[in-house]
């Protein structure tokens, strides 16, 4: 047989990843002749791997997307009097990770299937059109288009040059499925051409998933159940809101059933979701939480681990608080504490009864808080590569927020990261089996004063900006948003030292943090804390939120209760303004963390804003009635 493949790839940066290089070497066997098209650039190492496996690259601009591309492989690089001479064309991209399972056993199962003109790895069932090309509103069950496989039969006919010369411009996404995916399939299908897919999905069809796209939605039940041998990329990073319980649960299954059963090294998906991807995307989609029992062990460290225990106390009086929980961590764990010069004594003698294999009280400067206590204080600990973890935790007691909510967060912070010997073990243990974990730190706090960081933990546009301009001092582009907060922030975290290396190679000194008293938002101790998870995935690693199953417990309650009073809030509101003869149509506008606390003057005040700045007189007039309203409250 006499087959040849065209590859059509993209990347911003011209780089070409360890998956493609992996997917290229696979699907080469299979192939006589393989050509390879470049929408866009092709950096130099990306031109030597492609080399390996191409009999020739063509590199065009970034226009008419896969489509566009195949249809000048075939006229520029093939020619239509060719065409005819193969026995198959295969027509492939680069948006999939795989093959899971080798192609070879594809290709072998579809070569009993000899009566077929063209066929594919999987179908999309009629669905509600979104594109606008179809007067039924209806679009075709068809063939997806990120694999497909032509006959010479098909090949050696009219239609099929004919189809690919008066295919349409391709101007975006739409156009793409609406005059290209769907239209190819319906159009061979009408002539008369027999075609179908390697993955039998009928027992999927007509179950009220009709409008799914499978190999996007359902991986893990594709490559579990159905032998699908390649997983979509976009299936791994991009949410699909209102189905956690159901498409959302195979991102993180997929990823775990490759690992489990089959030779496929994730490895090769973690470097290209890592260099992508914003971090909270692949929180989002990947549900990166780890809730750790305190109680029993679960994951039993896979081997003799050097850890360090990095303290810092500041108050007097959290001396007994921070020794209960430093007494969680192993006994040939190297502790490190970092307080000021009144407290030496109170902690050795206190901490002299600590079962560890080092302990190392040092005297720091206090400008920069617990911040400057991690990157100077213990700078020499940070560089040394002595250890494979490291944990990182100061005392607490924000007297700005007043004690309750003070003792709250300092509770959140040892409770998430040190609650027990069983925990602890449990955090290494999961450290030893995910070797592309780098950071964990604790969850967001929520309730009173921290709403607007639950909301979006950059707090301000001024920590948004802080934080890019450090990203850039490291020397790491950066892969953030206004929009898309950190997924962690604050100085308490377990790591891989190599992780946060970036930061460390800084060589920070005290004179880089602000001096006291501390502004509320903007200053570098605002960035360092939320950069490190950005930071981690430039090293190559993700990041988790870390939870003990007792908090998780109270946890999820207390945000579902929050979340029904926030949206009770909103459907009071939305009936008190149409009964007012108001269009509440503006309350969809209204920040959502603002509702979560629903007292009536922040209601009021943002209502007024958002509904009634429309109506320059109703809104002067409601302005005086709020000042006085105001000002009697």
């Amino acid at each position: 047989m006499k087959r040849l493949g065209i590859f059509v790839f993209f990347d911003a940066d011209g780089y070409v990843g360890k998956y493609v290089d992996y997917l290229l070497n696979d699907i080469k066997e299979n192939l006589n002749e393989l050509i390879v098209v470049c929408n866009g650039k092709l950096s130099a190492d990306g031109r030597a791997i492609m080399e390996k496996y191409a009999d020739s690259i063509y590199i065009r601009e970034n226009s008419g997307f896969d489509g566009t591309a195949w249809k000048v492989a075939l006229s520029d690089m093939v020619g239509w009097d060719n065409v005819p001479r193969y026995d198959e064309i295969v027509f492939l991209n680069d948006i999939n990770y795989g093959p899971i399972y080798p192609f070879k056993v594809v290709f072998d199962e579809m070569d009993k299937r000899s009566a077929l003109d063209f066929w594919g790895i999987t179908r999309h069932y009629q669905a509600t059109d979104f594109t606008g090309y179809f007067e039924s509103g209806i679009l075709p069950e068809h063939i997806q288009t990120y694999f497909f496989v032509v006959r010479q039969h098909m090949l050696q006919s009219k239609n099929f040059k004919k189809f690919w010369i008066e295919m349409p411009e391709i101007k975006n996404f739409t156009d793409d499925i609406g005059l290209f995916e769907t239209q190819f399939t319906k159009y061979f299908s009408d002539c008369g051409f027999m075609w179908d897919t390697y993955v039998d999905m009928e027992s999927l069809k007509g179950k009220g998933v009709n409008n799914y796209s499978f190999n996007y939605d359902l991986p893990y039940v594709l490559i579990s159940e159905y032998k699908m041998p390649l997983i979509r990329r976009k299936s791994l990073t991009q949410f699909v809101q209102n189905s956690c319980a159901g498409p959302e649960k195979d991102p993180r299954r997929v990823l775990k059933y490759v690992e489990r059963n089959t030779d496929y090294d994730i490895a090769l998906i973690w470097e290209d979701l890592l260099r992508k991807n914003n971090v909270a995307d692949l929180y989002t989609r990947l549900h990166l939480d780890y809730i750790l029992p305190t109680e029993g062990v679960l994951y039993e460290p896979l081997k003799q681990n050097r850890v360090a225990l990095l303290l810092h106390i500041y108050y007097k009086d959290e001396i007994e608080y921070c020794f209960r929980y430093a007494q969680s961590m192993p006994d040939y764990t190297d502790v490190y504490i970092t307080t000021i010069e009144k407290n030496t004594e109170a902690i050795k003698e206190v901490f002299s009864k600590l079962e560890c294999n080092k302990l190392d009280i040092r005297v720091i400067k206090n400008r920069g808080r617990d911040m400057s206590a991690l990157y100077v204080g213990c700078k020499d600990v940070l560089e040394s590569n002595d250890y494979d973890y490291i944990c990182c935790i100061h005392d607490k007691k924000s007297p700005q927020v007043g004690i309750l909510f003070g003792m709250a967060f300092r509770d959140t912070t040892f409770e998430n990261v040190l609650a027990s010997k069983e925990f602890v073990n449990n955090v290494i243990g999961t450290l030893d089996r995910e070797p592309f974990l780098g950071y964990l730190g604790f969850p967001y706090m929520i309730g009173g004063p921290y709403w607007p960081v639950l909301r979006n933990a950059w707090a301000s546009p001024d920590n948004f900006n802080a934080t890019s301009k450090l990203l850039e001092r490291c020397c790491i582009p950066p892969k953030i948003a206004m929009d898309k907060p950190p997924i962690l922030y604050a100085n308490v975290f377990w790591c891989r030292p190599h992780a946060i290396k970036p930061i460390v190679d800084l060589k920070l000194t005290y004179e880089d943090f602000d001096e006291e008293p501390l502004a509320i938002d903007g200053t570098f101790s605002h960035a360092l804390e939320r950069v490190v998870t950005y930071v981690a995935q430039s090293q190559g690693y993700y990041s988790g939120v870390l939870y003990t199953d007792e908090y998780a417990s109270i946890y999820i309650p207390a945000l579902m209760l929050e979340y029904s009073c926030m949206a009770g809030a909103h459907s009071q509101a939305v009936a008190t303004l149409s009964g007012l003869g108001i269009n509440p149509a503006g309350l969809n506008a209204l920040p959502q963390g603002d509702l979560s606390n629903y007292p009536s003057k922040t209601l009021l005040k943002n209502i007024g804003k958002r509904i009634l700045k429309p109506y320059p007189r109703l809104y002067g007039f409601a302005s005086k009635i709020w000042k006085k309203f105001r000002r009697r409250a």
